[in-house]
């Protein structure tokens, strides 16, 4: 190659390489690429219009109410009185807290805070702590029990050692117990105002402090996340140990929480204080299928404005699959988001809207009335709900005389749904119309619910037609007509019940005589038993269980048994002290003498009646 073409070759790729490496040329790539992504997108005009950021709440608590002022001195009167059962209802009271006394309760700790000096309420609080610590440690000694002494709650204390008397003893008692009120409240509010405490009376409060916000758990976490952010570095560095020892330090520890109020709290907590390491965290909340969680993400974006454009862009570009404009601001940037999110998690809701509303307009009122509920269900809050009012006022009016229920129930959802007057008249009507319905079925003809029913919708026939039939009597003369009907139905079930009793009546049960003959009873056989005496007499069973006495004053032995001839009778039974005999049949018997035959075994009991006595033997 000739030497002057090689030169003009190489001074051509130099031009080239530097036309390359210019900026110009990758500001005109850019642009060329912003152009395409817009011409992908719709026109402005074929979008719907998206929906505005949402508005976010105060953290200024509202003015305190003189009512709940009141209520709140009161009780604090009652802690800090002189009578001790007083003191110890006003102690239970305090876990009873209104959260409406959040305001007021503020007001009373920035009045003690000013009209007091933190100095003496320390020194006042560690004079008594002292003492309950040594008298724990002298039960402690007397117990023989070693270890820490561990201090009481400090309202325990201060009303345990009591001075009324005091005022440091009151101001101090005060302050805990409206430290109490606002841990038994919880709110968000409530722990905010408790962090002032020991921002306002200094260091002597802080353990105490620290101790009702451990017992508040997670819903002491927004609070402390917005503290991180307090003008004082040292309140700062205290929220942050705080938050580290309850091992929330970071954003995604810190949204690791069932409640979901609390999260919400939270995900608005990292709102207020503009945190950029929350920002990715707090989008992804952004469409959760919770609404109160949902909502506060979109807050919490709202609050953060530019330091959330970089991770909005960037969530934009991972949900829609293209990069947002450059042109976008971070507000637009989030509001196009936030409509891409909806239109997914409503995808499912808009198809069930759509087949309700062609099965409205092919007529099929109860498909689509069943359609539109399912809507509602998924969202309470759908954009196009005032579409569907028509179709459940045409159900309810198709439903008032076959199931009254259903209508009512479609007629308070309309009401509900309505943004037009007329509808809503028209609806209000038709239930005034099923109140006098009922008015009627019950047998009270009352005119005044078909009246308002009028009044509201001056077309509506059968409130109309049912004032007429008042105004007439007819149906008073249907309730008497009623009446004689009900009367000779249960004539008829009570004749009715007297033929089948008189038909159901059996045979007469056999008597005891004819039981007896066909069934022979069997007497038990009894045997006699030895009975204490105090003086022996010589008295012994014979041969068929009977008593007999001995012919002899002495204690003879008893002869030797022998078979029955009829039926067996009891073994004879010697006893070894004979003593008078207790009876336990009512019967008495005779006790045969020397000489005398003994009554036959079948028409005398075996043994005498309890509690009677022989009689003495007659001489020879």
């Amino acid at each position: 190659m000739i030497p002057s073409a090689r030169k003009a070759l190489f001074a051509a790729l130099l031009a080239a390489l530097s036309w390359a490496l210019s900026p110009g040329v990758y500001a005109q790539a850019d642009d060329e690429a912003d152009a395409s992504t817009d011409a992908a997108l719709p026109a402005p005009e074929a979008r719907p219009p998206l929906a505005p950021l949402p508005m976010v709440p105060s953290q200024e608590l509202p003015k305190a109410t003189p009512e709940d002022v009141e209520l709140v001195l009161a009780l604090l009167t009652r802690v800090s009185s002189a009578d001790p059962s007083e003191r110890q209802a006003g102690r239970e009271a305090i876990l009873e807290a209104d959260p409406r006394w959040v305001a007021a309760i503020s007001q009373q700790l920035d009045a003690l805070a000013d009209s007091t000096k933190g100095e003496e309420l320390r020194k006042k609080l560690q004079d008594l702590r002292d003492k309950a610590r040594s008298a724990e440690r002298e039960r402690m000694k007397a117990a023989n029990q070693r270890g820490e002494v561990i201090t009481p709650d400090y309202l325990e204390l201060l009303l345990s050692f009591a001075e009324p008397k005091d005022e440091r003893w009151v101001a101090v008692t005060k302050v805990v117990a409206l430290s109490r009120m606002l841990g038994a409240i919880g709110t968000t509010d409530a722990v905010r105002t408790l962090v002032r405490i020991y921002v306002r009376f200094g260091e002597f409060l802080r353990v105490d402090t620290q101790l009702q916000l451990e017992k508040l758990g997670d819903r002491a976490l927004p609070a402390l996340i917005e503290t991180r952010r307090h003008q004082a570095p040292k309140i700062a560095r205290w929220a942050e140990r705080q938050l580290d020892g309850l091992g929330k330090a970071i954003p995604s520890e810190a949204v690791q929480v069932p409640d979901p109020d609390v999260l919400a709290d939270v995900l608005r907590a990292y709102g207020y204080t503009r945190d950029p390491d929350a920002a990715r965290v707090v989008i992804s909340f952004a469409n959760s299928e919770r609404p109160q969680v949902r909502e506060a993400a979109r807050q919490s974006v709202s609050l953060m404005k530019e330091v959330a454009n970089w991770p909005l862009r960037d969530t934009y570009a991972n949900i829609v699959g293209k990069k947002p404009p450059g042109d976008w601001s971070w507000d637009r940037t989030a509001r196009e988001l936030f409509g891409e999110f909806d239109r997914l998690r409503l995808a499912q809701v808009y198809k069930l809207f759509n087949q309700g509303r062609e099965a409205a307009s092919a007529q099929k009122t109860a498909e689509a009335k069943a359609l539109f509920d399912q809507v509602l269900a998924r969202s309470p809050l759908f954009d196009q709900r005032a579409e569907m009012v028509p179709t459940y006022v045409a159900f309810a009016e198709a439903q008032l005389d076959d199931d009254p229920k259903a209508a009512r129930a479609a007629l308070g959802r309309a009401r509900r749904l309505s943004e037009d007057a007329e509808v809503t008249r028209r609806a209000e009507a038709l239930l005034w119309l099923l109140d006098g319905r009922e008015l009627v079925a019950r047998g009270l003809a009352d005119q005044v619910p078909f009246r308002r029913a009028l009044e509201l919708d001056p077309g509506n026939e059968r409130a109309k037609k049912h004032l007429e039939e008042i105004q007439r009597g007819e149906r008073a003369e249907e309730k008497e007509t009623g009446r004689y009907y009900g009367a000779v139905a249960i004539g008829v079930v009570a004749l009715l019940s007297i033929a089948v009793i008189g038909l159901r009546r059996g045979k007469p049960e056999p008597t005891q005589a004819l039981r007896g003959a066909e069934e022979p009873r069997e007497v038990p056989e009894l045997t006699p038993a030895p009975f204490p005496t105090a003086e022996p007499i010589g008295i012994h069973t014979d041969d068929r269980g009977l008593l007999v006495q001995a012919p002899d004053p002495e204690p003879v032995q008893a002869p030797d048994p022998e078979p029955a001839q009829t039926t067996p009778g009891p073994e004879p039974v010697q006893p070894p002290h004979p003593e008078p005999i207790q009876p336990a049949t009512p019967a008495a018997t005779p006790v045969p003498t020397q000489g005398t035959a003994a009554p036959d075994a079948a028409d005398q009991p075996l043994n005498a009646p309890s509690g009677l006595e022989l009689p003495p033997l007659p001489e020879d």
